[in-house]
């Protein structure tokens, strides 16, 4: 994967903004990346930050699970 052209967040922005203990979310993400949703790399620059970026599957799964939600809509607004 091309990691310059993947949206990816760096993990000090990850930890600051989401309500979790940054251990549970390290837990959390390395659980992830074990199953192939997320990859965790180095910043080509900056060798000491880490950056989280969507895998092909995840990517795949929102598209997904978004379309069933547009189709469920669209089925509530027929009635």
């Amino acid at each position: 994967m091309n990691y310059d052209a993947a949206p990816s967040f760096g993990l000090k922005q990850l930890y600051s903004v989401l309500p979790y203990s940054e251990p549970q979310l390290r837990r959390h993400l390395r659980r992830l990346e074990q199953e192939n949703w997320v990859l965790v790399h180095q910043d080509p620059v900056d060798a000491r930050n880490r950056h989280v970026a969507p895998t092909e599957k995840l990517l795949n799964a929102y598209s997904d699970y978004f379309r069933l939600v547009v189709s469920a809509a669209a089925l509530l607004n027929e009635e």
